[in-house]
């Protein structure tokens, strides 16, 4: 049995669980080095670029993993019919637009939950981010029954703070902390990166209304969304709507 949600959809986005949503060529196809975009998706996370495709198969079967002994949970996002893909083009029903991962990390001593989204390069923008914090937070607070939420970027990472910050203050949130020389970068060679955290707890959550427009496992998953991104809206937005990454480690933050 698994405790997290196999599915979700929020008003534009549909979510499913990694390791069984994308084979490893459709993952690597976005995360292998040299694809433009790549080093700016990674510039402020410790995810790197996959090699080479095993590399990326051995990634999906450790979320895999993680995902049956209910300590981390990784899902694939994909664009609901009706959302414009990359050119503006309106996905059609059956289309599957990979646009990135959400991703937690169930902390089951400390009753939290840390969490996380990497978006791919040409869907910045649009609000991403936080349409997944949402369903993120239903699940941390509606299925598994924690008291806190946390997420966290590093410090010089001005798009996800923005970004963060709009979320927490929707949820009535706060900074939890500025931690110096947190976490180890490139493997120790260079200066450890500062990190600010914040986080929502379950009150704070419940007395925001929760998420009612997250949907749990629904039965029709690529329903089309009702109000797509307004692209020419979105282009004059700036990047710092939507951010790289949460935390610390992209996809795994």
């Amino acid at each position: 049995m698994s405790l997290f949600p196999e599915t979700m959809r929020t008003p534009r986005l549909r979510y499913e669980r990694i390791d069984d949503a994308v084979d490893a060529f459709e993952r690597y196809a976005w995360t292998r080095e040299g694809r433009e975009a790549r080093e700016r998706e990674t510039r402020y996370v410790t995810t790197t670029p996959d090699p080479h495709p095993k590399a990326t198969a051995d990634a999906l079967a450790d979320h895999g993993d993680a995902w049956a002994d209910a300590e981390q949970a990784y899902w694939a996002v994909f664009l609901r019919p009706g959302e414009p893909d990359a050119s503006g083009d309106p996905v059609e029903p059956g289309d599957r637009v990979h646009v990135g991962v959400a991703s937690m990390d169930a902390l089951w001593e400390n009753r939290r939950v840390h969490t996380g989204v990497e978006l791919y390069r040409p869907y910045w923008g649009r609000g991403y981010a936080g349409e997944r914090a949402r369903a993120l937070l239903k699940v941390t607070f509606e299925v598994l029954d924690v008291e806190v939420a946390s997420v966290a970027h590093f410090a010089g990472n001005e798009n996800s703070r923005s970004q963060m910050e709009g979320w927490v203050e929707h949820y009535a949130g706060s900074e939890d902390g500025y931690f110096r020389n947190a976490v180890p970068r490139d493997g120790g060679d260079s200066e450890p990166w500062d990190l600010r955290s914040y986080v929502i707890t379950a009150a704070d959550y419940r007395d925001a209304g929760g998420a009612p427009e997250v949907e749990l496992d629904p039965e029709d998953v690529p329903k089309p969304t009702a109000e797509p991104t307004d692209l020419d809206r979105a282009s004059g937005r700036d990047e710092v709507d939507d951010g790289d990454s949460d935390g610390d480690g992209g996809a795994s933050a």
